[in-house]
Parts: C-alpha cells; structure tokens; sequence
C-alpha cells in the first residue's frame, strides 16, 4: 500500500453496508485535519480502521465537493478547503465525517504546512482525495450553504464578478457576484432586477470594519425576518443571495 491513503474506517464501513442494504444514502457533509500529535505520527492500518477521532484534530469544516468518478463508478473524489486565515501547523491526518458526527474514513496525509498570513503566505490549503466503496454505494454530499466555504476557483469559473472597494450599486444582471475586497456600502438599486449574490473576500479583516447591503431609497431589507435600512455582513468567503419577494428584498 502507498504511503499515503485514505481507507473506510470500522464504523464507515458498517454505515456504509446498512445503507447499501436499506437502499438509504450515505451523507458526508464535514472533514477534519489534525497534526497527527507531531512528526512521529506513524499509525497502523489497523489503528486508522479502528478509529473514530482523529489525533489531534486542528480544524474543522465543510466538504465542498463530492463526485463519483466518471471512468471508476466505484471511486468518489472528495474535496474540503482550510481557508487562509487559519493554520500554523501541519497536516498529517484528514478526518471524513457523516451529518451523525461518525468518522467515516480517514486519510493518512503527505505533511503540509499551513501557512497564515502572519507567515507572508496567504494560501488556501485544498484538503482532496479519492476514496473506492463501491460502485453500487449511494454516497451523496449534503450542503449547508450557510457555512460552505467557496473556493476562488469555484467563483471564478462560475460568475461575473464584481469588485466592491469603494462604495457601489449592485448589478442585478448577468449572474453578478460582488466581492467585497474593502470595507464598503453596496446600495441595492430601486426597481432594477430580483436578484443578486455577494460575498465578502477572505483579505479583508470582517471583525476591524463593515461591509454592509443597503436598502433600496424608500424601502427595507429583510434579514431573518427583521427589517432594516442597513445589513452588516459579518461572515467572510460565504456566498449570500439578496432577493426581491413580492417587492420585499430579504437576505
């Protein structure tokens, strides 16, 4: 066996089988990377199998992308990303976790520093790996928008983006995403489209300024179901939709 890999764990292997055998699918929704307790980190097959935790777990979050491959059904490419503003250690473990908290699988890692940008590096670190179970499994990805990272590949491949440094109207046109890369207003225009996303850049320091969506002239923004002229927008690298509903617009 390689060096590196990533094998089914006892209690991944048994869900799997009761839900191959109940026709119900298998939901793997987070993932884990840890520092394997430093350098010595050194595990048996046996011992991966056996486990339900990760070493040293350092972060925790959700799995971006899951897809069967299309030339081996029986593979399933699996994808999270540590973002930039976290790290200062090495990966040497990855955790696979179902929506129940089970440890689904469990990857053996090439050591890889994460650098922050105290380092003079701001990188993300992709967290990928295939994974064979079986090409009858029904192994799915269940998404919680809410808290999904997106990549800067995913964003770019996907819509037209608009830089918001400075104040702006927003573009309610042609699959617009604006991406805040300063501390900004975005006005919503008045009576122009239904629709537009935005998300605030990962540079940008959420917690020291206020990138903030303002309320068409007039009207009212409704944010979890509270009106205001204003919305602060309080979570970096989130896709969010701003929403005209029966001439209400709702984040």
């Amino acid at each position: 066996m390689s060096q590196f890999f990533t094998i089914l764990t006892r209690s991944g292997a048994a869900a799997l089988a009761n839900g191959m055998a109940l026709g119900q699918a298998i939901h793997i929704t987070s993932f884990q990377v840890g520092d394997g307790g430093g350098a010595a980190y050194e595990p048996t097959l046996e011992q991966l199998k056996a486990s339900t935790a990760l070493v040293n777990p350092v972060y925790t979050g959700a799995i971006n992308e899951l897809k069967q491959d299309p030339e081996n059904p029986a593979r399933y490419y699996i994808e999270g990303v540590v973002p930039v503003n976290k790290g200062g250690w090495t990966v040497r473990e990855v955790g696979w976790f179902l929506e129940n908290g089970e440890m689904f699988a469990v990857t053996k890692f090439p050591p890889s520093y994460k650098s922050i940008p105290a380092d003079g590096a701001a990188t993300e670190l992709p967290i990928r790996t295939y994974l064979a179970i079986g090409s009858d499994a029904n192994v799915t990805l269940k998404i919680d928008p809410t808290v999904v990272l997106a990549t800067r590949e995913f964003v770019e491949q996907k819509f037209g983006l608009v830089d918001v440094d400075k104040h702006k109207v927003a573009v309610t046109t042609n699959n617009a995403l604006h991406v805040f890369t300063a501390y900004a207003d975005l006005q919503i225009p008045n009576d122009t489209g239904t629709s537009f996303k935005f998300m605030i850049d990962d540079s940008v320091d959420v917690n020291a300024g206020k990138c903030r969506i303002v309320a068409p002239v007039g009207h009212k923004i409704s944010v979890k179901g509270v009106l205001s002229d204003i919305a602060n927008i309080k979570t970096a690298r989130v896709i969010y939709t701003a929403v005209k509903i029966a001439g209400v617009w709702k984040i």
